[in-house]
């Protein structure tokens, strides 16, 4: 599937970077070292925007975004606090923001996180259809890892309420947890090979799956440059490192 200027579900894994300033200044700082730091994806986490609520604004940066990273693909992401975000945002407000973004069509995909006021996807929906922007579905764990059926099928529905791209996170407590995220992928991709997934297992115990997901079906992983987004996130000039000595194009069958 292609991604703005990349494709996803072939070749090697995809590095995403994501970008967690708090003010316009620390954001442009950060996308000038994604726009030439070893990853094929940058995500722009509004939530932790100082001046995330203003539309306007956010929409302006976004072009300066656009510009500078065009050799990326751009992801736009407001993570909720229910599932793991800084800022708390209504659900009225938060498809008006995605669908204004979608429409822009400055960005390659948004995120939507898949149980959060799914009634009012609709309009969102459409509004990707017309403009080409990818939508990225996603669901966030941050205190289990449920069995590796119940992660399929999650990852299934997504992709059957329109997801592009379906994106599962968990938190593992043991090792049995990290194979169960990983048997989940293994599921779905072999059920769906040309459909993208992202899957991780979050946290110290999860890093190989950040590593090595690739292998079982996870088209792209999340590395950070100074500050992560999420626990487990490993420095993207490390994951490329590590990514090489893995052999990144090989995935079994």
């Amino acid at each position: 599937m292609q991604l703005g200027p990349i494709e996803i579900g072939q070749g090697q894994v995809k590095v995403i970077v994501p970008l967690v300033g708090r003010t316009r200044d620390e954001i442009i700082e950060a996308a000038k070292d994604a726009a030439v730091a070893p990853c094929q994806a940058v995500e722009w986490r509004v939530d932790y925007f100082e001046e995330a609520y203003a539309t306007g604004t956010v929409l302006g940066l976004l072009d300066e975004l656009r510009a500078m990273l065009e050799q990326k693909a751009l992801i736009f992401t407001w993570r909720t606090k229910q599932e793991g975000g800084q800022q708390i945002i209504s659900g009225e407000d938060y498809y008006t923001l995605l669908e204004k973004v979608v429409r822009s069509g400055q960005v390659d995909a948004v995120d939507v996180e898949f149980a959060y006021y799914p009634d009012k996807r609709a309009a969102l929906i459409e509004a990707s259809k017309a403009s080409g922007v990818r939508l990225l579905m996603s669901q966030h764990d941050f205190s289990r890892t449920p069995n590796a059926d119940r992660i399929a099928s999650q990852l299934l529905a997504m992709q059957e309420a329109g997801a592009h791209i379906a994106k599962f996170a968990c938190m593992p407590h043991n090792a049995g947890d990290v194979l169960a995220l990983l048997s989940a992928t293994y599921q779905v991709k072999k059920q769906y090979p040309k459909r993208p997934l992202i899957t991780m297992a979050m946290g110290e115990l999860g890093i190989i799956s950040r590593l090595g997901g690739y292998v079982f079906g996870s088209d792209m992983t999340f590395a950070s440059l100074g500050s992560a987004s999420a626990p487990g996130q490993v420095n993207a000039y490390q994951m490329r490192d590590a990514l090489l000595m893995l052999n990144r194009d090989n995935r079994n069958d």
